[in-house]
């Protein structure tokens, strides 16, 4: 979930009666759009062709450079960049009965990229489900993935990960059943639930170099790996009390971060009580964090692994914070543009988007807002 770039007979069910959309985009516009406004360290970005109604959901970096992904009025939106300073907006081909679908997720391969979102369809009887759209390595236009409905009519909660040659999606969809998809290349999918108990559905998914781990949320606390994402096997997990605790305060999954140098679980109390932050061992073992830097008042919207660094995206008091660390343990502040919310950090090619969003002056709204600066935050 939290990598920059991760990194099988596939079986595909097409509904014949369904047209398959064009995978040739608008014509593309393109503006260089750094201005000084934001201090020595982030320079705010004008995306092209926003008008007045639009929203970035976050922001991924893939084997061509940047990938913002969100709307524009209410229709699917993608912003590409190979510099971080000259930007794109590729319009991303509708998604057949989901009026109100856009990208809210992203995962990047070796050989392909994936926007995954959802929302209210006709195609389901829910009415909620999932699309995802596709675009090869290397390639700009995008390709709506053609629908699959005994998958992607799960509805609820979906994360996606990829590792060098797969992506898998995992969540809990309606009626809290746990389902898991994998595909080699992010354009034919195939049912991957075998090995996810019914009692403790995914709730977030890293690449490792492993392949994937999947945290669950329910009766226990449960971790699942899988090399590939097509079969989930059980493996140690750490001493925390589950969501569905009868003896005391119950722990959800909040943040897993998995970087070169280690992988990092971050359970949050469902209700009073402390965070419990944990660090997976070589041998598959795991052993408390201590999360020097990090405040009990922090709230922790995400987590970014960038090569040895890890990252947290944070909302202290009435403002942001990013803090960086390199041994997932200690963690120092390095400088954030003045906003109210992050929601994605990438980098490629020496340089850092970050994607945010801050309270409007005149209406109270959030308001998405996309930076850049030379070089990773906090150096290295």
């Amino acid at each position: 979930m939290l990598r920059s770039v991760g990194t099988v007979t596939l079986a595909l069910i097409v509904l014949g009666c369904q047209p398959t959309p064009s995978a040739t985009p608008a014509t593309p516009s393109e503006s260089p759009v750094r201005t000084t406004e934001a201090g020595p360290d982030w320079t705010p970005i004008v995306l092209p062709d926003t008008g007045e109604v639009w929203s970035a959901a976050g922001v991924i970096a893939d084997s061509s450079g940047f990938v913002v992904f969100g709307g524009i009025a209410g229709q699917p939106a993608a912003w590409t960049s190979t510099d971080g300073t000259r930007w794109q907006s590729v319009a991303l081909p509708p998604a057949l009965g989901f009026p109100f679908g856009f990208p809210t997720k992203a995962a990047a391969s070796a050989d392909a990229t994936v926007l995954l979102g959802g929302g209210s369809t006709s195609r389901c009887a829910h009415p909620a489900g999932e699309t995802l759209w596709r675009r090869a390595a290397g390639r700009e236009a995008w390709e709506w993935v053609p629908f699959v409905e005994r998958l992607f009519c799960a509805g609820g909660l979906a994360e996606i990960a990829a590792t060098e040659h797969s992506f898998a999606v995992v969540g809990m969809g309606t009626g809290d059943q746990p389902f898991a998809w994998q595909s080699a290349d992010g354009l034919a999918w195939r049912d991957a639930s075998q090995g996810l108990p019914a009692n403790t559905p995914p709730s977030l998914i890293a690449a490792f170099d492993g392949g994937f781990m999947e945290l669950g949320r329910g009766e226990r606390t449960d971790v699942r790996t899988s090399v590939d994402g097509t079969e989930w096997t059980s493996a140690e997990a750490p001493p925390v009390p589950p969501a569905f605790n009868g003896n005391g305060t119950g722990m959800s999954p909040g943040v897993l971060v998995s970087t070169t140098a280690g992988v990092l679980a971050i359970y949050e109390p469902d209700s009073g009580g402390g965070r419990s932050a944990w660090r997976r061992g070589s041998d598959g073992s795991w052993s408390r964090a201590s999360m020097t830097g990090v405040e009990p008042g922090d709230v922790i919207a995400a987590g970014a692994g960038i090569g040895a660094n890890a990252y947290l995206l944070i909302r202290r008091g009435n403002a942001a914070a990013l803090a960086i660390s390199t041994d997932l343990e200690t963690w120092a502040l390095v400088q954030a543009p003045p906003v109210g919310t992050l929601a994605g950090l990438a980098s490629f090619g020496g340089r850092t988007v970050l994607v945010a969003s801050t309270p409007d002056p005149a209406t109270g709204d959030d308001r998405s807002a996309v930076f850049v600066r030379d070089g990773p935050p906090g150096g290295g």
